[in-house]
């Protein structure tokens, strides 16, 4: 390109994540040009916080090992254990955390750490959620009344046509978005 070699900065690290769609791009490009900003401002605006591209962390559940715990069985402690397999079926069977589970059988952090230090219990990685629901592109549409069927043809109509700009006005609640 034209860019002097002085402008360059080097690559610090490569993020294993998709790369931005070619729309997207087309997009970014195009904004930048209608607002005349550099087109690596807008795509700042475009793309996830740093820490969003991180994997998420695993949390840490606990499940039971069979054994007897070390030391005294006192009913704090038969309480965790007890609660323990309820509150993995109440949590999906996911394993529940150390918080969670010491909430659950009511008794403190330190109670359920002890088990875990006296070999009852067993810190394992619980599944991580997924961030977003997956979209479901076969839901219907909202059904237009007749102002807002006309107003919807016209802006497909426009959008066919080329770039437009197209206001809608009419008070909140009036079914704009829709």
């Amino acid at each position: 390109g034209d860019l002097a070699a002085g402008r360059l900065k080097p690559v610090t690290a490569r993020r294993d994540c998709p790369p931005v769609p070619e729309a997207l791009r087309r997009l970014v490009d195009a904004v930048a040009a209608y607002t005349v900003s550099p087109p690596a401002a807008v795509l700042r605006m475009v793309l996830p916080v740093d820490d969003a591209l991180d994997p998420p962390r695993p949390e840490t559940g606990l499940v039971a090992t069979g054994a007897a715990p070390v030391g005294r069985l006192t009913p704090q402690r038969r309480a965790v254990l007890e609660t323990l397999e309820r509150v993995t079926a109440e949590e999906g069977g996911s394993p529940p955390t150390v918080a969670a589970l010491a909430a659950a059988a009511g008794v403190s952090d330190g109670v359920v750490r002890g088990l875990i230090d006296g070999g009852a219990l067993v810190p394992v990685d619980r599944p991580v959620p997924p961030a977003f629901d997956l979209p479901a592109p076969d839901l219907p549409g909202p059904a237009f009344g007749p102002d807002q069927a006309a107003a919807a043809a016209a802006l497909v109509a426009a959008v066919g046509a080329g770039f437009a700009v197209e206001v809608l006005d009419g008070v909140t609640g009036s079914g704009k978005t829709e």
